[in-house]
């Protein structure tokens, strides 16, 4: 019959399928930064019991939720006993997840809200937190997935800036800022992008100019990605140390799939690589990913760092260099605040 034979390709075929996760995974820690030994690995076999007290009664704020990673985390917290309380910019969307997280609560004394806002200006950023503040809300964890790929068509906000820089670093900066008053103490603020992942090799001063606007007309949206994932995570340490009364995380979701990337590639490749990344096990559903950020959210493992950063396979790691560069983390700041503030000339 031959080695092509209908048994033999049916044997590898399942060979395959039983490896491709394992080497998927080996991959992906080949191309993550070193494991933190301090913070540990997390313990995937925690039961939802467990979870369930962990989460009972607390205040969780997820900016982002109405649709992929957000909306996952938003299910699984409020399966587990939370109320949440939800940021996004289709009103109709907010109001289904809100539903859903009703149909699969715990008990019926949880609250879910969700809020209407345009994160990608400053104006959109203060008018939501500034209402939210007005609420007299308090909150035991603020997460935040909202988030953009490079838009070709629209490259820019209203306000001349960036919109990947806009929504992925400048708005996640203004909510924190907005809603820190809200936050009690010993809160967790988890910040979910890129952490602790090789990208592209970018200099300090090559990620400052896409940072700041001295190469918006950036080509290879990589660059852009790279640059902000490593910033963001900056931005956490950064964070930790200007306000030690909270623990801040950042993490690496896996490859999810959302219609983040819709006007960065052309559909036959979103669809190509839908397809590809799903018959390889590359891809994990928005439950699983919402399953992940729970655990990492209620882990002790936070406590054992100011910030922390974890990958979806649970795995504590250590961010970029550039992330603990005390000069560029000050620049970056700065540099952020006088955005926030309008107070800079877009170059």
């Amino acid at each position: 019959m031959g080695i092509f034979s209908f048994r033999n390709c049916a044997i590898f075929a399942l060979a395959l399928a039983l490896f491709l996760p394992y080497l998927t995974h080996s991959v992906f820690r080949f191309l993550s930064f070193s494991l933190d030994e301090i913070v540990g690995n997390i313990d995937p076999s925690v039961e939802d019991e467990v979870l369930a007290k962990r989460f009972r009664q607390k205040k969780v704020l997820i900016i982002g939720a109405t649709r992929g990673i957000g909306r996952g985390i938003a299910l699984n917290l409020a399966r587990y006993g939370a109320d949440v309380t939800i940021v996004g910019r289709n009103p109709i969307a907010g109001g289904d997840v809100v539903k859903n997280m009703k149909n699969i609560s715990r008990n019926e004394e949880q609250i879910f809200k969700a809020y209407t806002a345009d994160l990608s200006t400053t104006t959109g950023c203060k008018t939501f937190t500034e209402k939210l503040r007005n609420s007299g809300a308090s909150y035991d964890y603020l997460v935040m997935t909202m988030g953009v790929w490079p838009d070709w068509k629209n490259r820019k906000t209203q306000e001349g800036i960036d919109k990947v820089v806009a929504i992925d670093l400048l708005g996640r900066f203004l909510v924190f800022d907005g809603v820190k008053s809200l936050l009690k103490p010993n809160a967790r603020v988890m910040n979910v992008l890129g952490s602790a992942f090789k990208m592209k090799p970018l200099s300090k001063p090559d990620i400052k100019d896409l940072i700041s606007g001295k190469n918006w007309d950036y080509i290879d949206p990589w660059n852009m990605m790279t640059a902000i994932c490593y910033s963001a995570d900056a931005f956490v340490v950064q964070a930790a140390k200007r306000y030690p009364e909270f623990k801040f995380i950042g993490t690496h979701p896996g490859i999810v799939h959302t219609e983040l990337t819709k006007n960065t590639f052309p559909s036959w490749q979103i669809e190509l690589n839908r397809i590809i990344t799903s018959w390889l096990h590359l891809a994990i559903s928005e439950e699983e990913c919402g399953k992940i950020h729970a655990l990492i959210l209620s882990s002790e493992n936070v406590e054992k760092r100011p910030a922390t950063f974890f990958n979806f396979l649970l795995e504590g790691r250590r961010a970029s260099d550039i992330a603990y560069d005390d000069e560029y983390g000050s620049w970056l700041w700065e540099l952020i605040e006088a955005m926030s503030k309008r107070n800079y000339n877009i170059v």
